[in-house]
């Protein structure tokens, strides 16, 4: 324990061997609650390399679970350590003429504790751009990953000059990064919405390649670093989505659900189509991990494997999702039902009917119970005909709610449907055998001309009395559903 008694008038101790003896404790602080101690007692004395030492313990601790009171500790010394950050860079000084005791290394390796612990303070962060502007090229590599991931993480934008300066110090310097740091530099330009260079681009993923039979590659490398491609709409080459695949495949047993979805929106996104027995790793996966999938990313995978079927390229399946992993989904996506927002319980049935799965009963009137709660007032004109097409497939009435609630919206926003959303609508309509709206037909007959042939105009106002035969403009079948859905 230090020993602080004796302090001089600047508040430093007075002993010479205080910073070395301030970071042993750091270093030993067992947990938050010890730090938090430390900073109470020392803080206002510590330079920015301990205070950065101080938070990177803390973000450490997140790795494992915490009680309520550690957690309350954690927060209150990382609000100290900001504050003592701050200090160091006071407003009225220029901020190139930094303090000895506050230099840009150490405040970026301080952003990317921040960026773990999920603090922000947009004061600090300016400072930590403008700091480290001309001082680029004297981090090491590993901070300066770190830097572009607690940037990108945080979403604080520095200024494009800035962007363009940081993508030159790693374009020079990738034969040092490993897999991890190239994925967190591409993860966060990608969350900054920077685009780099082909060259840039090239470069990134010939070095990924090379470093990962050398130093190999955790989970998130792999998904941050697809992430980025399929944000940026890279089309890698065929020889390099091979190799890729081929290395996640052989981490797949480690990847959480909300990572193996991510993994498969990229791979198509960027244009791959993913072999059968690549396919069969995933499911087997998904369906482990489907029991604490968030909802978010149960309705991307599904919406995924939708517009993977609907791909003419890609192999044809009797079944486009196995009975193991049908089983588990129905009872998890009535559980998530809940914590959607409109437009999620809208793609989650669309995605669902799409992929030829009919959920029971006590499944749909669940559905209809959770859209009920969150009503249909946020759909827009595309979201609100998925979702009429849906039920219609399904052979299913809407409750009465819901069905005056959804003709109200699409009426207010008749101006935004395009004629097939609006043809869509109502089909749907009449498939379900509710009364259409006499300002729908008008809207749509306006508007129908030249994109739908007269007789097909005729068939979806109802006119024929002998009724139409609609399956072939919207039939319930993968391809059609990613011609017409969302």
């Amino acid at each position: 324990e230090l020993h602080t008694e004796n302090k001089g008038p600047q508040g430093f101790p007075d002993s010479p061997e205080f910073l070395g003896q301030a970071l042993v404790a750091i270093n030993s602080a067992n947990g938050p609650r010890q730090l938090l101690t430390l900073m109470r007692r020392w803080g206002e004395d510590l330079p920015a390399q301990h205070v950065s030492a101080v938070l990177s313990r803390l973000a450490s601790a997140t790795m494992r679970a915490l009680s309520v009171e550690q957690v309350e500790a954690q927060e209150q010394c990382a609000a100290l350590c900001v504050g003592q950050l701050r200090c160091l860079l006071p407003s009225q000084q220029p901020l190139h003429e930094l303090l000895p005791c506050a230099q840009p290394l150490d405040l970026a390796r301080a952003a990317y504790s921040l960026f773990r612990l999920k603090v922000y303070d947009k004061e600090l962060m300016e400072c930590v751009v403008v700091a480290s502007w001309g001082q680029l090229s004297s981090f090491q590599v590993d901070s300066l990953a770190g830097l572009g991931a607690a940037l990108g993480g945080l979403g604080h934008v520095p200024p494009a000059q800035w962007l363009d300066r940081y993508c030159l110090e790693t374009y020079t310097r990738f034969p040092r990064f490993n897999a991890q740091d190239i994925a967190n530099i591409s993860f966060g330009l990608a969350r900054l919405g920077h685009q780099p260079s082909a060259a840039w681009l090239e470069k990134a993923q010939r070095h990924f390649r090379e470093v990962i039979p050398v130093s190999g590659g955790n989970p998130p490398s792999f998904i941050k670093l697809a992430w980025a491609l399929a944000h940026w709409e890279v089309r890698p080459s065929f020889n390099w989505m091979l190799f890729f695949m081929g290395e996640a495949r052989r981490r797949m047993d480690m990847f959480t659900f909300r990572e193996l979805a991510t993994l498969l929106w990229a791979c198509h996104k960027m244009g791959h189509t993913p072999e059968p027995l690549w396919l069969e790793g995933w499911f087997r996966v998904a369906t482990r991990t489907l029991p604490t999938c968030p909802a978010p990313s149960l309705v991307l995978a599904l919406h995924t494997l939708v517009q993977m079927a609907a791909d003419p390229s890609a192999p044809q399946r009797e079944h486009l999702l196995p009975g193991k992993l049908l089983t588990a989904l129905l009872p998890r996506s009535q559980v998530c039902l809940r914590a959607m927002v409109a437009r999620e319980q809208v793609q989650l049935l669309w995605s669902l009917v799409s992929l030829r799965v009919k959920p029971p009963e006590d499944w749909m009137d669940a559905y209809l119970e959770a859209a009920e709660s969150v009503g249909v007032m946020s759909l827009n004109p595309g979201e609100l005909a998925d979702a009429a097409w849906a039920f219609a497939q399904l052979r299913f009435q809407p409750s009465e709610v819901w069905e005056q609630q959804a003709a109200k919206v699409a009426t207010q926003q008749l101006p935004l449907f395009s004629p097939a959303q609006l043809g869509m609508l109502l089909w749907s309509w009449r498939a379900m055998q509710l009364p259409v709206p006499i300002e729908w037909q008008k809207h749509f007959e306006m508007g129908a001309q030249g994109v739908y042939p007269e007789k097909e105009i005729q068939t979806l106002l109802g006119r024929p009395a002998s009724g139409p035969k609609t399956g072939r403009v919207f039939e319930a079948t993968p391809a059609a559903a990613g011609r017409h859905g969302q």
